[in-house]
């Protein structure tokens, strides 16, 4: 009933738009007939929906890495289905890749996974594994897992490396949206920075977009303009837009998600020279290990896991420029710290218990 409904819906769409084509695409790669199979004997084959679309050397890119590492070393079958941002293409889309052959669908959190918690019920033969999700959430289905990122502990220590770099003494915060992750990733930061320097000063901006790199740039621009000699970008691809700033001003970056520098070596090495390091937040390795479990039929349904420094899944990139770039002193500095948050001597604050004013608070105190 629900396709039929979705369907009806679609053909609505399609005749009041003229006949415009759909926004959802679908990338797809097989693996060799000697994979994983279910226990019908049957290749297992694996979803990723993305809410906006790959090629942002960030999050997304980084939860379909983790899907090619499951192919290439466990013989599963992937697909990705881009919707491009629309929400009326949300459920609809949803309810395809349910109907599909898919044994397991990833869905990231918010607007997405919304909708991804009414249909789940309805479709008790297939496995989801809603990715971002807060540490908070319930999960009542017996076949969803829930995945938690503890991205204020990246972002700390991104902070920290932030203000060791830090000539001016004022750093800069470019987010994508307000939400309760992006607001996570600043609270990190900003505590991050002050254990570094009580005396930072930071910019913070939101682009109100995950794509919008214009915007992105722009935001970055000003702050800079400001005094900001080091810019964490935390926003998907608009993220970019602040990364380009920091490279025309020639000024350090941090980057989020995903190793940004070396993502970026070959296509923008300029950018790349000027991202000092990137807040990790291993959504590849979080993917794989679930669908590495699912082979074995381990996965602990009904669950809510939540993930950060001491299970390796967040941290700073240490790559080559890491290492040209920073003092040894202040990789010494931080990765003390990451020892500490590790052992749990350091517990870094987190937006997910704090109210609104809490946050506005810390933005205050380090407002230039």
């Amino acid at each position: 009933m629900r396709k039929v409904i979705a369907t009806i819906m679609i053909l609505a769409m399609v005749i009041l738009s003229a006949g415009c084509a759909s926004s959802a695409t679908t990338t797809a790669a097989t693996t060799a007939s000697q994979g994983s199979t279910t226990a019908a004997g049957k290749p297992i084959k694996a979803t990723l929906v993305v809410r906006t679309a790959l090629g942002d050397k960030s999050f997304y890119d980084s939860a379909w890495a983790g899907l090619n590492k499951a192919k290439n070393e466990l013989g599963i079958e992937i697909k990705a289905v881009e919707i491009g941002g629309d929400q009326s293409k949300y459920e609809p889309t949803l309810i395809d890749v349910s109907e599909s052959d898919a044994d397991i669908i990833f869905v990231n959190a918010g607007a997405l996974s919304e909708v991804a918690l009414k249909l789940i019920a309805d479709y008790p033969d297939k496995k989801y594994v809603l990715y971002d999700m807060q540490p908070t959430f319930k999960n009542t289905f017996s076949n969803a897992v829930a995945v938690s990122f503890k991205q204020n502990e990246s972002s700390f220590l991104a902070g920290a490396v932030g203000a060791k770099m830090s000539k001016s003494g004022k750093l800069g915060f470019v987010g994508g949206v307000e939400n309760i992750v992006i607001n996570d990733f600043m609270v990190g930061y900003i505590n991050g920075a002050k254990t570094a320097n009580p005396n930072v000063k930071i910019f913070t901006s939101l682009i109100g977009s995950f794509s919008d790199t214009a915007k992105g740039k722009e935001l970055a621009l000003v702050q800079i303009n400001g005094g900001a000699d080091v810019i964490h970008a935390v926003a998907g691809a608009a993220g970019l837009g602040a990364l380009d700033a920091a490279k025309e001003k020639k000024i350090w970056a941090l980057g989020v998600d995903s190793d940004q520098a070396t993502a970026l070596k070959e296509t923008a090495p300029e950018t790349a020279e000027q991202i000092v390091t990137s807040a990790l937040k291993r959504v590849d390795m979080a993917l794989f290990t679930i669908l590495q479990s699912y082979t074995k039929n381990e996965v602990k349904w009904g669950t809510v896991t939540s993930l950060g420094v001491k299970e390796g899944v967040a941290g700073i990139a240490k790559n080559d420029y890491f290492k040209k770039n920073v003092p040894a002193d202040v990789i010494a500095y931080v990765e003390d710290l990451e020892k500490k948050i590790a052992s749990g001597e350091i517990v870094v604050p987190t937006s997910f218990t704090m109210d609104q004013n809490a946050i506005n608070d810390l933005k205050n105190s380090v407002k230039p």
